[in-house]
């Protein structure tokens, strides 16, 4: 069914989760990615927009890569808990635990903030990620069934 092997896959969701572990240990990353967005549009030769405007689209690239993040892991964990019943809803279960405890570590993380915005946000990429995937099997086994 899956020729790579269960450490592997539980391997590399367990390196993934020390990314996101990393990541949210960082102080400051707010100033670094509003740095990073206006070197972008820069690059892209935009000017850059009035300061309302760079906050709402600094708001959204982070909470985009929340998603992005958690969506990852998601589809990371389903892989890992393959081929067991209900593996979805454990994926699922499993990522949203780790979106809280990742908000929880932030409150010890000078100059960072534990949100439950945040982690609303995760549990959609999970979700979206998730219901991709869900699909996904779907159609696959559909075609399956059909030949």
């Amino acid at each position: 069914m899956n020729r790579v092997p269960r450490r592997w896959r539980w391997g590399l969701t367990a390196l993934w989760m020390i990314v996101i572990f990393v990541l949210s240990a960082q102080t400051g990353s707010g100033q670094h990615s509003a740095w990073v967005l206006s070197t972008f549009l820069a690059l892209l030769g935009l000017p850059i927009p009035p300061d309302w405007l760079m906050d709402g689209l600094h708001t959204g690239v982070r909470k985009l890569a929340h998603v992005l993040e958690y969506a990852i892991l998601a589809l990371l964990m389903a892989w890992s808990l393959l081929p067991r019943a209900g593996y979805l809803y454990r994926a699922w279960l499993f990522t949203v635990a780790y979106a809280v405890s990742d908000e929880l570590h932030q409150l010890f993380v000078p100059n960072r903030a534990g949100t439950l915005t945040d982690v609303v946000v995760d549990a959609l990429g999970a979700t979206c990620a998730l219901l991709w995937l869900a699909r996904r099997s779907a159609l696959i086994e559909r075609r399956d069934a059909a030949c």
